[in-house]
Formats: structure tokens, C-alpha cells, sequence
């Protein structure tokens, strides 16, 4: 942005912001959007926030609310030792198929059972 275009944007925000006017309403009857109102002051920003003390957002803004929500704390993690056992808990059998490994619970479907395995040994149907 050129000095020149950086002065011509600073005076145009500074007097949307002491019109206490959203940009849609404050641009409505110039030659420019107020998309391009926002955009420029977000690129002077800095210069424009020393220049123009800043003001309560006039009613016909549309702003959220500002919270007091407690800040998130960062998550805390506790080590885990993962233990292999070689013996499934009672009540449970390991079924392997090829590759495939299927642990089965006590009191499973056989019927199923038995259309898994046939699947997974290319069976099918």
C-alpha cells in the first residue's frame, strides 16, 4: 500500500469509526464496499488503532457477545504401559484366519462365526 493510498485509507476509517455507523451504512453512499472499508482497516490496522481511540460498538453493529468462558486448560497425559497377553481373558476365544485374527466372546453367534471364517477363506456363500 503506498503512502499516499495508506493516508487516503487512514482518514476513511477514521471517519467510519467516529460515525459509530457499521461499514455497510457508513460506505452505503460512497465509491467504495464495505468489504473494501474492512479489508483496508485491517491492513492500517496498527496505524489506525494509535490514531482513532477506539469506541463501544454503535447498536447497529452485529458483534457477538464477549464471553467470560474459563479458558481451556491444556490437556494433561498420563504414561499407559500397554501388556501383551498371549491368553485371552476367560470367556474368550481367538480365532485366526490367514492374516485375520477375530476375537470371540463367550456365547457369540456361531452362525455368524462360521460365515466370517468361510468369508475370510474366500468361501463365501
Amino acid at each position: 500500500m503506498t503512502k499516499h493510498t495508506r493516508e487516503k485509507w487512514t482518514a476513511r476509517i477514521r471517519d467510519w469509526r467516529a460515525s459509530g455507523k457499521s461499514a455497510e451504512d457508513f460506505a452505503a453512499d460512497k465509491d467504495y464496499e464495505a468489504a473494501s472499508l474492512r479489508w483496508a482497516a485491517s491492513q492500517v490496522g496498527a496505524l489506525t488503532e494509535a490514531a482513532v481511540p477506539k469506541q463501544a460498538p454503535a447498536a447497529a453493529t452485529r458483534r457477538r457477545p464477549q464471553t467470560s468462558a474459563p479458558k481451556a486448560q491444556a490437556p494433561r497425559f498420563v504414561p499407559v504401559r500397554v501388556r501383551r497377553s498371549a491368553v485371552p481373558p476367560l470367556g474368550e476365544m481367538v480365532v485366526e484366519v490367514g492374516g485375520a485374527r477375530i476375537r470371540v466372546p463367550r456365547g457369540a453367534d456361531m452362525t455368524l462365526l462360521g460365515e466370517v471364517v468361510r468369508a475370510l477363506q474366500g468361501g463365501g456363500r
